[in-house]
């Protein structure tokens, strides 16, 4: 595990700007690491512009359910399109990226990809994309849940302690229409609960229950102050702002 001022002295950490689906900071070594780039689902913080190829935070489609691809029709043409393009945004995804729901680009399916390179050890924002259609966590560790932060192209500069299970089991089909099962632990885990909420219109803030004020407005500027002033930050997202983040245009972030 890099030290944090390693990480942040690196050229190439900083050109790619806290990439894109995610990323974390272990919360028992807040003060000297910065754990790298996730992405679930686009998960990694950046102030980013709402613009093509992902939605708006604030549109409809990042809080609906999203259907499910009957698996006859999953090796349909148009089906496998969509599943290329999803792969092509993630390649192309200059920033890094941990993971992409498929209604983050507008598309109202439950197809997931998940970067399996992304990791907490070391800034790797290699692609090496996995595609998941109607995933389903089929099994998770009641018993084991751990907190990390965690950002998301689909909510703009904002970041927050999150719980996930430890360890989960999916069931997915594969883009050849085969029916099969995984299990995942830590990270890879996390980016596929990011991954998979978006498929029932949920967000990382809204599995923060009430904890607010774990939910922060961090401009990408502001990522090597933060990491090491967390427990001081002063820019927080109530539950009030949150809601009206994802029902209106965005709000400034700026406070």
């Amino acid at each position: 595990m890099k030290k944090l001022q390693n990480i942040l002295n690196n050229k190439k950490y900083q050109n790619n700007r806290l990439a894109s689906y995610s990323y974390s900071i272990k919360s028992s070594f807040l003060q000297n690491i910065f754990i790298t780039l996730i992405f679930f689902s686009g998960m990694m913080v950046t102030t980013l512009s709402y613009s093509q190829p992902y939605v708006p935070a604030h549109d409809p489609i990042l809080q609906q359910v999203a259907k499910e691809v009957p698996p006859k029709e999953i090796l349909q043409e148009e089906n496998q399109k969509i599943i290329d393009n999803m792969v092509k945004i993630a390649r192309n995804e200059t920033r890094g990226m941990a993971g992409l729901a498929a209604p983050q680009i507008g598309v109202p399916l439950q197809i997931i990809l998940v970067n399996m390179n992304a990791s907490l050890e070391k800034a790797d924002n290699s692609m090496s994309a996995k595609i998941y259609i109607n995933p389903k966590i089929i099994w998770k560790s009641e018993e084991e849940v751990e907190e990390y932060f965690e950002g998301c192209f689909s909510t703009g500069s904002l970041i927050g302690m999150v719980p996930r299970y430890k360890t989960v089991r999916i069931e997915a089909y594969t883009r050849n229409g085969n029916k099969e099962e995984f299990e995942f632990t830590g990270y890879t885990a996390r980016i596929f609960q990011h991954e998979i909420d978006h498929l029932h219109g949920l967000r990382f803030p809204d599995r923060m229950k009430e904890n607010f004020d774990k939910l922060h407005w961090v401009e990408a500027g502001k990522m090597a102050e933060y990491a090491t002033n967390f427990n001081n930050w002063d820019k927080k997202c109530s539950k009030d702002e949150w809601l009206s983040f994802i029902n209106e245009a965005p709000p400034s972030n700026n406070k």
